[in-house]
């Protein structure tokens, strides 16, 4: 297995960036005239010493992973988590905190070391074994379209939007996805007839719209479909003949937007919890055709909802409305 130049430039900066941090903290730690700040760092020694005994060792662990010859998708993903944490740590350690010694040594709050090119990076491993790391904010449209030689993705907390089309037909990716909580809009086409995917389809809470066929076909997901409480608009098709996904159905209060065919065919799904109203849902025409829902929960509150059974919604007939939401 062998890893990209992007992804080794990036942890070699982050790296670099780190060990001169570590060692402003440790030598502001060490001078007498250290003034320490409370309510920044309660206890600064105990700050010190979780940042050796935990966050070097990652970096550690971090380098001789890029070294080796067995590194896999997984265990980098394993290693940008427990980044995160090191962030966090890196964080609470400040100039302020530290004090003047320590600013007199040139660190400043903007040149602490933050691993941000890490956390940004979208991971690809594709059929040759190689990975290969982007360290980027933004997906392109149509960035890796039809490349059905790729196999794993990870998306890099720190993204904000996925391109329309970026990974259209991209048919080679398995096992689950997951969007960060740093995007906000999931592109058109964007995920579309990515059909190989096994797993579970989690949404983090940042997104606010969801394009037509942004996963459309995406048959091999499984498990239930929440959509995050930010969401606003799922455009036309957004998951039609997503046939994977089993039990239940989640839409927000947010929701005021349903395109047609929304859910159309998403056969395995049986039971929905809707907390918008039954305007904004019948607007989507058809965006419940094919599906296996038989009831709907809503909002007990919500007077555009009539309970009773036999009702047809969203184009879907046959189903039971039971309002019973808070």
């Amino acid at each position: 297995m062998a890893t990209s130049l992007e992804l080794k430039t990036a942890i070699d900066r982050f790296v670099d960036e780190t060990s001169v941090r570590a060692n402003a903290i440790i030598n502001g730690a060490d001078n007498e005239t250290v003034t320490i700040d409370s309510g920044v760092v309660p206890t600064f020694a105990k700050a010190i010493k979780d940042f050796l005994d935990t966050s070097l060792s990652r970096i550690v662990t971090l380098e001789t992973l890029v070294e080796s010859d067995d590194v896999d998708l997984d265990s980098i993903q394993e290693i940008v988590t427990a980044l995160k944490a090191l962030q966090t740590t890196l964080a609470a350690i400040t100039p302020a905190s530290i004090g003047a010694a320590t600013a007199a040594q040139g660190l400043t709050a903007d040149t602490a070391a933050q691993p941000e090119d890490l956390l940004t990076l979208t991971l690809l491993a594709d059929a040759s074994n190689v990975i290969s790391g982007y360290p980027q904010t933004v997906i392109p449209d149509n960035w890796q379209n039809s490349q059905s030689d790729l196999l794993a993705l990870h998306i890099g907390q720190g993204v904000t939007s996925i391109g329309t089309g970026a990974f259209f037909y991209c048919d080679g990716f398995t096992g689950s996805l997951t969007i960060p909580d740093s995007v906000t809009t999931i592109g058109a086409n964007a995920f579309d007839t990515c059909s190989g995917f096994t797993g579970t389809l989690t949404i983090l809470n940042s997104v606010t719209t969801i394009g037509e066929y942004a996963f459309s076909y995406c048959s091999g997901f499984t498990g239930s479909l929440t959509i995050p409480s930010l969401v606003t608009t799922i455009s036309a098709n957004a998951f039609g003949y997503c046939s994977g996904f089993t039990g239940s159905l989640t839409i927000p209060s947010s929701v005021t937007t349903i395109g047609g065919s929304a859910f159309k065919t998403c056969s395995a799904i049986t039971s929905a919890n809707i907390r918008t109203t039954l305007t904004v849902v019948n607007a989507g025409t058809d965006c419940l055709l094919g599906t296996d829902i038989t009831t709907i929960h809503a909002l007990a509150s919500d007077g555009t909802w009539t309970a009773g059974s036999g009702l047809t919604i969203g184009g879907k007939t046959g189903i039971t409305v039971i309002k019973d939401l808070t």
